[in-house]
């Protein structure tokens, strides 16, 4: 609904318009849906609200990566690099699960140039301990 008077001349650009925002709408959600956000129809409401806020925390992750791929060229190379969201989560899984990172920046120049630049969590356990032991 609106009440701008629509003539001739405003009908084309009106439905250009209308069909852009569509077509934003539809990449948005196929890209939740199919691109390792795993946005299902099944996230109704539930008894306590746990699936609204389960769609909400995904939401906030397709957010944060919006932002990251629009100001963060290390983000937006290593996504590059990747072709697909789903084949970047799953070589951020690997990363993370095998190695202890310092920032972001050092994570994304580890999978950028496939070479392991963390450090391995059983040593950062390590170092932990000895630093436990030297206290006493």
């Amino acid at each position: 609904m609106t009440n701008v008077t629509l003539d001739r001349s405003l009908l084309s650009k009106f439905a250009a318009g209308g069909r852009s925002r569509w077509r934003i709408e539809n990449e948005t959600f196929n890209t939740l849906k199919n691109q390792g956000y795993h946005f299902e129809h099944n996230y109704g409401h539930g008894k306590q609200n746990l699936s609204t806020v389960l769609m909400l925390l995904m939401f906030l992750a397709f957010m944060v990566d919006q932002v990251q791929q629009a100001c963060c060229p290390l983000f937006a190379s290593v996504q590059e690099k990747f072709k697909s969201r789903r084949a970047l989560w799953e070589k951020l899984r690997s990363h993370v699960n095998h190695f202890v990172f310092e920032s972001f920046a050092e994570l994304w120049q580890a999978m950028l140039s496939g070479s392991a630049m963390g450090v391995p969590p059983v040593l950062v356990q390590r170092e932990l301990e000895i630093d436990r032991w030297l206290e006493t």
